[in-house]
Order: C-alpha cells, then sequence, then structure tokens
C-alpha cells in the first residue's frame, strides 16, 4: 500500500502562490518547520525567488515599482533583505522590521537574543576577494560615516555572485569603513575567511 503524504503540498504550493506567506501556510495547514524544510529539498514546495519576494512586498505595501521610488541600491537592498528572510525561515529563526527608519534594516531573534542587523548587498569581487563597505550615508547626503557600536549588532551581507549570506558580527564592522573577504584566495593579506563566516 503507497505511504499517504501527511500534507498535500499541491494544495499548499497553490495558496502559496496566490500571495500568502509561508507563515501564512503554516497557520492554515499545520506544517512545522521540519515538514517545510523536507518539502522544499524534495521539490514538492517551490519558494518565491528573490524578485518574486521583493515585488509581492511592494504589491502589499502599495508601492508602485517605478524608476522614482526603485532605485538600483534600493532593489538592491531589498533583494538582500528577502534573501535574509528566506534563510531565516530555513533556520526556524524570527525576523522582524523597525516601524521607523533607523541604522538596522532587521531584527534577528536568534535562540531568544535579539541582533539589530543592517543587510548590506555587494557583488564586488576582486581576485576571489568579496569587498564590502560597512558605511551609511549621513545626513548631509554628501558623505558616507561608519557605524557606531551603540546602532548595530551585526551586519549580514548578501553576495549576488554566489548566492550567499555572511554574518559579521560587531568587533568586525564598528567604525570601519570596509572589509574584505576571501572567496578562495588564502593567501590575500588584510583580509577574512569568509566560509567562517557564512550564515
Amino acid at each position: 500500500m503507497p505511504h499517504k503524504l501527511k500534507y498535500n503540498w499541491d494544495e499548499i504550493q497553490n495558496y502559496y502562490n496566490k500571495g500568502h506567506s509561508l507563515r501564512d501556510c503554516q497557520n492554515k495547514f499545520g506544517f512545522g518547520s521540519t515538514a517545510y524544510s523536507k518539502a522544499v529539498k524534495a521539490g514538492r514546495l517551490q519558494l518565491r525567488t528573490h524578485e518574486e519576494a521583493c515585488l509581492l512586498r511592494r504589491k502589499h505595501e502599495n508601492i508602485t515599482p517605478t524608476q522614482n521610488n526603485c532605485s538600483p541600491t534600493t532593489r538592491k537592498g531589498e533583494m538582500g533583505c528577502c534573501k535574509l528572510e528566506q534563510r531565516a525561515i530555513e533556520k526556524n529563526i524570527i525576523v522582524s522590521r523597525p516601524n521607523l527608519e533607523c541604522a538596522y534594516d532587521r531584527i534577528i531573534d536568534v535562540d531568544g537574543k535579539l541582533y539589530r542587523a543592517q543587510v548590506k548587498y555587494s557583488s564586488e569581487v576582486v581576485r576571489d576577494v568579496l569587498k564590502v563597505k560597512l558605511t551609511k550615508t549621513c545626513r548631509k547626503r554628501d558623505c558616507r560615516v561608519a557605524y557606531a557600536a551603540n546602532e548595530i549588532d551585526v551586519i549580514v551581507v548578501y553576495c549576488s555572485l554566489n548566492d550567499k549570506l555572511y554574518w559579521l558580527p560587531k568587533d568586525l564592522i564598528v567604525n570601519r569603513q570596509a572589509i574584505s573577504l576571501r572567496l578562495k584566495n588564502k593567501n590575500y593579506k588584510n583580509s577574512h575567511d569568509a566560509k567562517q563566516y557564512e550564515w
């Protein structure tokens, strides 16, 4: 007798494709993070691409993706945030958003500890070394400044070239303008091993 699936993933996929979040799907169909992870790995549940997730978010927030409100920088930032949220779901980690504009993009709850996270997008790779800018635009809009220790706890970097995230702790980012992460080249000076910070 064939094994009966506990969850109807075709029905779940259809519900998800209508624009509902994974949390909505979990609440409606009752599956947990373990079942979800297995379904994704087995190909029974197809997640949205970063672009689709960003467009859906703009739709819910009544934002029209025009040149005026969707600059390349904003688009890249949204892509990084989408990737972070997707990875957090895979890790069964809660991610929240601040309700006002501030120095950090997301609040990440890891085992009960909250991290104020700034999300950075980078595709600048030179000699197998990922270059990441660790600055923000100052109020005058004519200069960039480093983050202070009381502003953020971590910077999460999304590298579009290898589709990976890197978790950079406070001691690597505070009062610094930039950082270099070695993707392959172990002999590059003044850099850090990227694999050590994969998230």
